[in-house]
């Protein structure tokens, strides 16, 4: 199934002409450019310079003796093994080095009134890249949307974003836990919140389109009932290699949730979501996948500056037949444990427990630690969460759960009206477990950097941004390190409005 941004593209335009002579409209835009250097080197990708190496088995010296007769699945002289056929697989050389001159215009289109809001949004990412490029790459992305009050307590929204890129988003680490990103009439599914497109086989471009719909009742003060829809298509371009394991799917969802406010110190929510995730396979496997999740919450605020949240929730995955099911059980305390115009702090905790079949159960801990200091004019913050996740979508043809810890330390501090500073450093550890290969992959990065930022006027602003990271695995086809170097500016005039 198929859905073009140009479908919501055009209502949306339709939308703008229609009601901009009742709401104020404004055209605005951000013109960035610069310059900005990358480099990422994996640990193994080639022996001699051009040849590939079997996908799984770099460093792996070649056998002494000519007997083709395998050895024995359990032998110690086994080579290591990874998953699957990607044992026989071919990778060429994936170490990534660019240096490009970026141009970025954005233009934006907002209509505004009491009643109803609508915006369209474009950018496209020129750039040349001084080493290998012959002729300038283009990236594109799209947004619109629209929301509109049907009445004083009903409201409707709908928002899609297209991207035709080569960029992959960063793996941060340390974002704050969706814990209740349910109740929010949001772009993505409870399952998938976490998840990030992994690069790990190298530069390949892609073609991302989200549509999300949303209606939302408030039926008394602070209680709403919200039902959601979501869909999702992720397309690669095509493979040049027979070991790029890139795969394209689509991604539907419905979520209807609920927050009620019992009083003044009482609140309780609950969601229940569909999931259907479509995958496109070369051969006739049936690797598509169906999720079911449930979750409540009731929040306290027995003790004013400490509020109290006690949460449920239980999510089940089926990939078909041929494949295990998974079940998942979280439950997590969580509580404002110090809230003060300098310090904030809070923290969850909780156990998780995962069935999956014909496999044994497992206990696991879930919680996050979120911890904000501001002193004069900086500010450090502090945040790390654990927990095991649903791995679904990551753009590759991996499936199962992952068990993840990350942690991120950063500190900003303004200079003065014009110059701003932050550094930062984050960890994780990640434990993949692929349900349809039985194998584990383990992955560590550690990542750092830093910014300055200088405000020229109100309009213009310069910045220089540093990035590295290192990450190691088990699979050594999965281990690189990279540095990032981008020197930009910006400038955002109000082009007019009516």
């Amino acid at each position: 199934m198929k859905i073009h941004a140009d479908i919501v593209l055009i209502l949306t335009l339709s939308l703008l002409a229609h009601s901009s002579n009742a709401g104020e409209t404004t055209i605005s835009t951000e013109i960035r450019g610069g310059m900005d250097y990358s480099d990422r080197a994996f640990d193994d990708d080639t022996g001699a310079e051009g040849e590939s190496t079997p996908l799984g088995q770099e460093g792996v010296p070649p056998p002494e003796s000519s007997d083709p007769t395998p050895p024995p699945e359990n032998s110690d002289s086994a080579p290591p093994s990874d998953s699957g056929d990607s044992q026989n697989m071919m990778i060429p050389d994936r170490d990534d080095e660019r240096f490009r001159i970026v141009i970025s215009p954005t233009v934006n289109i907002m209509t505004k009134s009491s009643s109803y809001s609508a915006m369209l949004s474009y950018r496209p990412d020129i750039s040349y890249d001084l080493i290998e490029s012959e002729s300038a790459d283009v990236n594109h992305e799209t947004s619109a949307g629209f929301s509109k009050a049907l009445t004083e307590n009903w409201s409707f929204k709908i928002h899609n974003l297209f991207r035709n890129t080569d960029e992959y988003e960063n793996h941060g680490n340390g974002e704050e836990s969706p814990d209740d990103a349910f109740l929010e009439e949001s772009t993505s599914s409870i399952s998938s919140m976490n998840e990030t497109l992994r690069d790990e086989l190298g530069r390949r471009r892609y073609s991302q389109n989200e549509l999300n719909i949303s209606t939302g009742y408030d039926y008394r003060d602070n209680s709403r009932l919200a039902l959601c829809f979501g869909w999702e298509h992720l397309g690669y371009d095509e493979a040049e290699t027979a070991s790029d394991t890139y795969q394209d799917y689509d991604k539907f969802n419905v979520t209807l949730a609920a927050s009620h406010c019992i009083n003044d110190l009482w609140t309780i929510g609950g969601y229940g979501q569909y999931l259907r995730g479509l995958y496109e396979t070369d051969d006739a496997s049936n690797d598509d996948l169906t999720e079911y999740h449930l979750g409540s919450t009731i929040e306290t605020r027995v003790i004013p500056s400490h509020p109290i949240t006690l949460g449920y929730d239980v999510s089940e995955a089926n990939y078909g037949d041929t494949i295990d099911s998974s079940t998942m059980h979280r439950l997590k305390l969580g509580c404002q444990v110090i809230s003060s115009e300098t310090l904030e702090v809070r923290l969850g905790a909780g156990p998780t427990y995962t069935e999956i079949s014909n496999s044994e159960d497992s206990w696991a801990a879930n919680g996050n630690l979120n911890v904000r200091y501001t002193i004069g004019r900086g500010a450090v913050s502090l945040t790390s969460d654990i927990g095991t996740r649903f791995d679904n979508f990551s753009g590759t043809d991996e499936r199962g759960l992952t068990d993840y810890w990350r942690s991120r330390a950063e500190y900003a501090f303004t200079v003065n009206g014009a110059w701003q500073t932050s550094l930062y450093a984050g960890h994780s550890n990640e434990t993949r477990d692929e349900i349809d290969l039985g194998a584990e992959t383990d992955v560590e990065r550690i990542s750092t950097g830093g910014s300055l930022e200088f405000r020229i006027s109100d309009s213009c602003n310069a910045g220089l941004n540093y990035d590295y990271s290192d990450q190691n695995s088990n699979r050594s086809e999965d281990s690189y390190n990279e540095h990032t170097v981008r020197l930009m500016m910006s400038w955002q005039p109000d082009l007019f409005s009516w």
